[in-house]
């Protein structure tokens, strides 16, 4: 099947639109990973999904690679209710395009990772979906995720960085974080709280890999690695996978490296039902 450009998933916005690309030679429903584009809250595109694709492709998973609103159309909650349509809109098409509506993963970087681990911890919190955007009757849960140099933790991404010697730079009006929020983090814990995908870890969130760095600048490793803790407590050691890179920062190709990508993909296969 040829791969599909800019269909639309919802109709609130230009934004609102997906690519889907197809493996080569498949048979059978696919197993779907949705891709969330990183960009600060502020920029990026669907087209961000480039250095992950091929390999992706070639174990045989259809990507799914979607835009959401940016920080200077709507503030959160808006993205992750265009990435739950998202989701049910693959499972709307799932005869159409040959997809597996059963097993569907959510893989994040930066920005993009904060609304793929809401997809994985919040399948049953109403107040994060909008099912005015479609397919009301179809479930946004996700079977598992990936979340690559992810922020968790708006509050504490400037104090983690003071604490490992890096400069702070999200408390101010300017950052990304500030402006997806609608005001400054300190002055609004409760907003930083509602976008926390730590806010709503519990028994029945689905399986996660993180990746991340130690040298990382923007994003403080602490991040994932709270946040890790917090998940084992939950779902289980067995169920989640925390690669911590030596001396990697932010957007470090090693990120997008075979090796890296591959053990994301392996993760995922261990949790798709036979």
């Amino acid at each position: 099947m040829d791969n599909l450009k800019d269909l639309k998933y919802a109709q609130q916005s230009e934004r609102q639109k997906l690519d889907v690309y197809f493996p080569a030679n498949s048979t059978g429903p696919r197993p779907v990973i949705l891709f969330l584009h990183p960009g600060g809250f502020t920029r990026g595109s669907k087209d961000m999904v480039k250095p992950y694709l091929n390999l992706i492709l070639l174990r045989g998973y259809v990507v799914v690679s979607a835009n959401y609103r940016l920080a200077d159309e709507a503030r959160f909650p808006a993205q992750i209710h265009d990435a739950k349509a998202a989701v049910r809109w693959i499972r709307t098409n799932a005869s159409l395009y040959n997809f597996n509506s059963e097993k569907i993963a959510a893989w994040g970087v930066s920005a993009g990772g904060i609304f793929a681990a809401l997809l994985g911890t919040t399948p049953d919190v109403k107040k994060l979906e909008d099912l005015t955007m479609g397919n009301p009757e179809l479930s946004s849960r996700v079977s598992a995720v990936v979340a690559i140099i992810t922020p968790f933790d708006f509050i504490n991404m400037d104090p983690q960085l003071i604490s490992l010697g890096k400069k702070p730079i999200h408390d101010n009006e300017s950052s990304g974080e500030s402006q997806v929020i609608g005001g400054l983090i300190s002055k609004y814990p409760d907003r930083c709280k509602a976008i926390s995908p730590m806010t709503y870890i519990s028994s029945e969130s689905s399986p996660f890999y993180l990746q991340h760095g130690t040298a990382d600048e923007i994003v403080p490793y602490l991040q994932s690695s709270n946040f890790a803790e917090k998940l084992i407590t939950a779902i289980g050691k067995e169920k989640v996978d925390f690669n911590l890179i030596e001396n990697a920062n932010h957007f470090d190709q090693i990120h997008s490296a075979p090796d890296n990508i591959n053990r994301a993909l392996d993760f995922l296969d261990r949790f798709w039902e036979s």
